[in-house]
């Protein structure tokens, strides 16, 4: 198979080629996307999380003095109520949130669509970090958290993800309590140490990375006081449950007499530039965007660009484009199922913001049934990136059915033809066997069926 830039930079580093635009036609078309200043503006906006926590804790306030003089029954049938009223609003809330993310992701720039996406998985957090009941604020990490520094230096995009209330509510930092600390001498509390580890092992050097159970331990008692205000959201440092003292990570010493912020953000900057972060970044990089098993040259090729811009990202995006790897014309990564469905539209020219609640369910529901729940991964560690785990017969057959649907969809416009349409959001990696499957389908719409559950469209 030989295929153009064009075909690879819109599938690779996109979310495919679709019948009315060009798309990027090679590196410097890409990098020109990245730049573009409405990147930073969603082209749906969603409510923010202050006003969803504001709205939230009125609520809750409200309801508390609705409940206050109940007997037990009254306040037991009530609470029932508002139970159901709130996961209505949160259901409201979660199908705004699920349109405003396709049609952001179909219709922005791919390469930073893209880019975003692999970022919010790199520091993955789930429901379980919502202060919002039902969780309605975990969309906002995204477009708020990580969304803002993704032409930034990690530094600060990891300053950033720490801070974050989504975070350490889903990591139960703040519960964390450091034994010296005024309440640590007089309670029972312990340290906790998942964020400490996660910060380590996922986030940062990678499961095989360079640190003890001791690291960890010490690096948990340095983030005591990482906490926030559950009224407002905002993070906070509590000085009633920060360690104090010096803490020895990773062979350095970080703290001092008084607890300090500084002192974590000292540790973290150190951490964003340590060699191994900057090769465990480089190989997650390279395995999502270019192969299941990147070269040493290409990973070692984004490490040092990592290293000698002290982990300036765009520079990192730079070299990714720049090395040969990046343009090998063989597709071996699959589509994920939510970059399937975005293919999908945009292949057929249609839009998300075309869809009513009902469809944006079935499509979240349809999403959910392949594994891939839109804001609840499978952990910190985030989506799988082996092809295995998200492509097997019954998968084909769900993505095929899929395509089935939204082809009957299409089979009225006479604008469309099947053939056509394949050289079109296929291009240059269309094989003679496809061609001739849709060539000869029975219908038009089964021409198009065969295009989308083809095994070209569903690689990247």
């Amino acid at each position: 198979m030989s295929l153009d830039h064009r075909t690879i930079a819109s599938v690779r580093f996109g979310f495919g080629l679709t019948p009315l635009e060009t798309g990027p036609q090679d590196a410097a078309d890409l990098m020109d996307q990245l730049r573009r200043p409405e990147n930073a503006t969603l082209i749906v906006p969603t409510q923010s999380y202050a006003t969803r926590l504001a709205q939230f804790s009125k609520e809750r306030r409200q309801r508390k003095k609705q409940l206050a003089g109940l007997s037990d029954k009254a306040a037991k049938d009530l609470k029932k109520k508002f139970q159901k009223e709130r996961q209505s609003v949160t259901r409201k809330l979660l199908g705004e949130d699920t349109r405003s993310l396709l049609v952001q992701r179909s219709e922005g720039s791919g390469f930073f669509e893209r880019l975003t996406a692999f970022w919010a998985d790199n520091f993955a957090i789930g429901r379980r970090g919502g202060l919002i009941a039902g969780a309605a604020d975990l969309p906002t990490y995204e477009t708020e958290i990580v969304r803002p520094h993704v032409m930034g230096d990690f530094s600060d995009m990891l300053h950033a993800v720490v801070n974050s209330p989504n975070m350490l509510k889903y990591l139960d930092q703040g519960r964390s309590t450091g034994p010296n600390s005024a309440v640590g001498r007089r309670s029972k509390d312990d340290v906790n140490e998942n964020l400490a580890r996660e910060v380590l092992e996922l986030h940062t050097l990678g499961v095989s990375g360079p640190y003890t159970q001791d690291d960890v331990r010490q690096l948990a008692l340095l983030l005591t006081g990482y906490s926030f205000d559950r009224r407002t959201g905002e993070y906070e440092f509590n000085t009633q449950i920060a360690e104090p003292g010096m803490k020895s990570i990773l062979g350095k010493s970080y703290g001092g007499p008084r607890p300090e912020p500084r002192h974590v953000l000292r540790f973290l900057d150190d951490l964003a530039l340590h060699p191994v972060t900057a090769e465990h970044l480089a190989w997650k990089l390279a395995v999502h965007f270019v192969s299941p098993k990147p070269s040493p040259s290409l990973v070692a090729h984004l490490k040092s660009a990592y290293l000698e811009s002290k982990g300036h990202l765009p520079k990192v995006y730079q070299a990714l484009l720049e090395h040969p790897d990046a343009w090998s014309p063989e597709l071996q990564k699959v589509k994920q199922p939510i970059e399937f469905v975005i293919a999908l539209f945009r292949a057929s020219n249609r839009s998300f913001q075309d869809l009513n609640n009902k469809q944006t369910g079935l499509l979240g529901k349809w999403l959910k049934q392949n594994n891939q729940h839109l804001w609840q991964p499978n952990g910190p560690d985030g989506w799988p990136e082996e092809a295995g785990y998200w492509i097997n017969s019954a998968a084909i057959v769900s993505r095929f059915e899929l395509s089935g649907r939204l082809a009957q969809d299409l089979s009225n416009m006479s604008k469309y033809d099947p053939r056509r349409l394949a050289e079109q959001v296929l291009g240059a990696s269309l094989q003679p066997t496809t061609a001739f499957a849709v060539g000869a389908a029975e219908t038009r719409a089964d021409g198009f069926a065969m295009i989308f559950s083809s095994p070209e469209f569903n690689r990247r």
